[in-house]
């Protein structure tokens, strides 16, 4: 038992700092683009390090913890001067809600024995956007500025909440159908040791850092 509790956490540092990784660098230089593709890209990477993740450990609760570590790591930012709090948090709340609705969709299809199609694809994407509008609109309404809301209904209706979740649900479908049809790379089971946790959990920190000071 103890021995399994000590793999899951292992798998869970492992993985939250692979996606930790990924949205500090990746996910820096699609915000950085003027077309918007951070919405669109980075869910369907998450989707995909967090599968991995599940079906490395066979635990559905390693999806919500590594998410959970990924979005503490974006939460590092606010020991920095520069920081405003909100520009930290809303990311890293978001990077929680899509582990929440990543992990949804994974225990729907295990539950049904069925792939995941794009209905449900397209269902997690919406499901954690909405949540996270609604959270920005109280948040607007009591005085905190939110740029989404700011730019009106065309960014948060129709990029935001529709055309992201139509976007991530075609590359979802696709990354699965791949994978089903044996068009994708196999990797091998990673048997994760403590250091690679890790050094995993570090590297991620360290880049998050390092971007932020850029």
């Amino acid at each position: 038992m103890k021995n399994n509790v000590k793999g899951l956490l292992m798998s869970i540092l492992f993985w939250g700092g692979i996606w930790g990784f990924a949205e500090a660098t990746l996910g820096y230089l699609l915000n950085l683009s003027p077309l918007g593709l951070s919405g669109s890209i980075m869910f369907p990477i998450g989707f995909y390090i967090l599968q991995k993740a599940y079906k490395e450990s066979n635990h559905l609760s390693v999806i919500f913890y590594s998410g959970l570590v990924a979005g503490s790591i974006k939460l590092i930012n606010l020991f920095l001067p520069l920081s405003h709090p909100v520009k930290v948090i809303n990311p890293a709340f978001a990077i929680v809600l899509e582990g929440l609705s990543v992990m949804a969709l994974v225990a729907w299809s295990v539950k049904k024995n069925k792939e995941i199609s794009f209905t449900g694809a397209l269902l997690a994407g919406f499901s954690w956007r909405f949540i996270y509008f609604i959270d920005a609109v109280i948040l607007y309404f009591i005085g905190i500025p939110s740029r989404m809301i700011e730019k009106g209904p065309n960014e948060y209706l129709w990029n935001f909440l529709i055309l992201n979740s139509v976007v991530n649900a075609v590359i979802i479908t696709a990354m699965v159908k791949a994978e089903k049809s044996g068009k994708t790379i196999k990797l091998p089971m990673l048997k994760i040791q403590p250091v690679t946790a890790v050094c995993s959990l570090l590297i991620a920190i360290g880049t998050q850092l390092l971007f932020s000071l850029i």
